[in-house]
């Protein structure tokens, strides 16, 4: 995963400066989207195999396919994706590009596992807690996993909060020992 990251990173960089520059970063976002939905397509993987067809063909068939709805800048994208043989990665820097979009707008994804459903009153005050620890606009995304008993599990980024009964006994049994 981080060689795909590393072939990646100059893509979605690339993009997501080009898009800053023209205001235009949500859209570039959704044409990335129909960019990995359209490579995903079974035809289109048949064409991109094609041996019958020379690069040059696939990448001018590719990026008059992609005009149909993205702008031509991004049609040069996907065609300059297509040329360097970074078409595998796509999915890849579509991820980056999400990353780096968030940081754009000051935003936190932020996972939290949980034995039960939060309502919205706890949902709201650890979103609140967080914004203030991180100084950031928290996307919270709430997973419910029922071998945690009781407690949570916060992920942000590198940050992880375990406050689940099974860390809190695991760490009273290291102490005790």
């Amino acid at each position: 995963m981080s060689e795909l990251a590393t072939v990646a990173r100059p893509y979605a960089k690339a993009l997501i400066m080009f898009a800053r520059e023209n205001d235009s970063l949500e859209s570039y976002q959704e044409m990335l989207e129909n960019f990995l939905a359209l490579i995903s397509e079974e035809s289109v993987v048949k064409m991109l195999k094609d041996d019958s067809l020379d690069k040059a063909k696939k990448a001018s068939i590719l990026k008059d396919v992609v005009g149909s709805f993205a702008d031509k800048n991004f049609q040069n994208f996907a065609e300059t994706v297509f040329l360097n043989n970074r078409v595998q990665v796509i999915n890849e820097i579509k991820t980056l590009y999400g990353e780096y979009l968030s940081e754009e707008k000051n935003q936190l994804d932020v996972q939290i596992e949980t034995a039960f459903a939060l309502d919205e009153s706890q949902q709201s005050r650890i979103v609140e807690a967080l914004e203030k620890k991180l100084s950031k606009k928290i996307n919270l995304k709430q997973h419910i996993n029922e071998k945690l008993i009781a407690g949570a599990i916060i992920k942000a980024d590198d940050l992880v909060i375990d406050g689940t009964v099974v860390e809190k006994l695991r760490k009273l049994k290291s102490q005790m020992n």
